[in-house]
């Protein structure tokens, strides 16, 4: 077998660092073509910025009057604005935002507004935007209202107590608390101009929160389930206060705090001398007055007085 010949490691050293010196002459060759080109195209055109900044600037508006609002302001009212005066007149568009003590009020976007029951006591304004095409958009704020009053001035007040009967573990002073929100709601009696005042004795009605044992102690027509009124007595039943009843959870749209509204209305309009009610229809509004804890025969849950129960025989 002959032998083969070996290049010495000199010349195969010399070789491998000949062949790495021209691969990175060719690296550096190419990197510096796409340098120089990424260098030319950044010349020849402009940067975003650059074409931003050349951008003519927006005209501006000036406002020369506010928008106004017309309207009662009162719990259920509808209230309407106006626009306002700009130094431009044509092609304008506006946007409204009704707002609350200056808090925007949700969903209240409209150029007329129906005031709720939470505005009462609050004041209200509307800020406007105008937008043009060309210009910068401009909002104005209306000067705010009075103070949004109940639908019916106070032609009455009823003094009450709060008292409880029983071992019972709802927590009392937001028993207390509740009740009085409920008496003086602006959708409720409060809407028939009756105001109620708690105080701590010699009231003509008293506000009871009784355990279930303890409510038929009242009276013989009283159960141990259901809620009653007796003379100055309205017996709240602590267990339909914390778990409504089977029949009204059972009902669509029904919630624990508007059975709670609907218990303490329904035994005060006792109180206040009416007697029960029956569905109008299906698909109406229940009267207040109907026996809602224990069926609604097709008609809506409600925890209000209708007009048609107001001015009860108490207060005519």
């Amino acid at each position: 077998m002959g032998h083969m010949s070996q290049k010495p490691p000199s010349l195969l050293l010399g070789l491998g660092l000949s062949v790495i010196a021209m691969t990175a002459s060719l690296a550096l060759v190419v990197g510096n073509d796409s340098a120089a080109s990424e260098s030319a195209a950044s010349l020849a055109a402009p940067s975003k910025g650059n074409k931003q900044a050349s951008a003519a600037p927006l005209a501006k508006m000036t406002n020369e009057s506010l928008p106004e609002i017309s309207g009662e302001f009162r719990f259920g009212q509808t209230l309407e604005h106006g626009e306002p005066r700009l130094s431009e007149t044509e092609g304008l568009t506006f946007a409204s935002q009704w707002l609350r003590n200056g808090e925007p009020i949700p969903n209240a976007t409209k150029s007329s507004y129906q005031i709720s029951a939470a505005d009462v006591g609050y004041t209200l304004s509307v800020a406007v935007t105008a937008t043009k095409e060309g210009f910068e958009a401009i909002t104005t704020t209306s000067a705010a209202t009075d103070e949004v009053s109940h639908a019916t001035d106070i032609r009455t007040t009823v003094k009450y107590q709060v008292a409880s009967r029983g071992e019972s573990d709802t927590d009392f002073e937001e028993f207390r608390k509740e009740v009085a929100e409920i008496l003086n709601d602006p959708r409720g009696w409060r809407s028939d101009g009756i105001a109620f005042e708690e105080v701590s004795s010699g009231a003509p009605m008293v506000i009871q929160l009784a355990t279930s044992d303890q409510v038929p102690t009242f009276s013989s027509r009283c159960t141990s389930y259901w809620s009653c009124r007796v003379g100055a007595n309205v017996v709240i039943n602590q267990a339909r206060w914390e778990g409504a009843t089977d029949t009204w959870n059972a009902q669509e749209g029904t919630t624990l705090a508007a059975y709670r509204h609907m218990v303490v209305n329904h035994e005060v309009g006792h109180w206040l001398g009416l007697g029960h009610s029956n569905c109008g229809g299906a698909g109406q509004k229940a009267p207040l007055m109907m026996q809602q804890s224990k069926g609604l025969n097709g008609c809506k849950p409600n925890p209000w007085p209708l007009d048609s129960e107001k001015n009860p025989p108490r207060f005519r």
